[in-house]
């Protein structure tokens, strides 16, 4: 359930029951997108943010692009945003090879996700709009992370 997408008589109880539950901790009005992206991972009744934000923050969080799906998609998931909290906390920074590598499993993760549910994915190369054969993706971020380490 998304607080923002809420209409009915029936489902404003449940959003204030669970916005009570945290009592003066209004993380959810929260200016820092580290802070909203940490409770709203562990808040896993109802998304109290908006989905275009939530992507916005927990990418800031993660380093890297990310996608609402990918909450019930990736596998890795949970390691990742543990790991992006603990870096966060102890002031480390993301190194592009640490980058590429959790936005190659993210890839990975979202193309069986779909994969298993019978779905074609489609990937677009964001610099000249062409579409990526699965076969070759892998290639790819492969040669890009090379490029990136020379």
């Amino acid at each position: 359930m998304n607080f923002h997408d809420c209409h009915s008589e029936e489902a404003i109880p449940c959003v204030l029951k669970v916005m009570q539950s945290y009592g003066d901790n209004h993380w959810w009005e929260s200016d820092d997108p580290i802070t909203i992206a940490r409770h709203q991972w562990c808040e896993k009744r109802i998304l109290l943010v908006d989905l275009t934000e939530l992507d916005e923050y927990m990418s800031i969080l993660l380093g890297r692009p990310f996608y609402f799906p990918e909450f019930v998609s990736n596998d890795n998931l949970e390691t990742e945003v543990n790991l992006a909290l603990e870096r966060h906390d102890k002031g480390l920074a993301i190194t592009p090879e640490y980058l590429q590598e959790q936005e190659q499993d993210a890839v990975s993760g979202m193309m069986s996700y779909l994969g298993s549910l019978g779905k074609d994915c489609v990937v677009i190369d964001s610099e000249d709009g062409t579409i990526i054969e699965e076969e070759d993706l892998e290639e790819i971020l492969n040669q890009e992370r090379d490029e990136e380490e020379n």
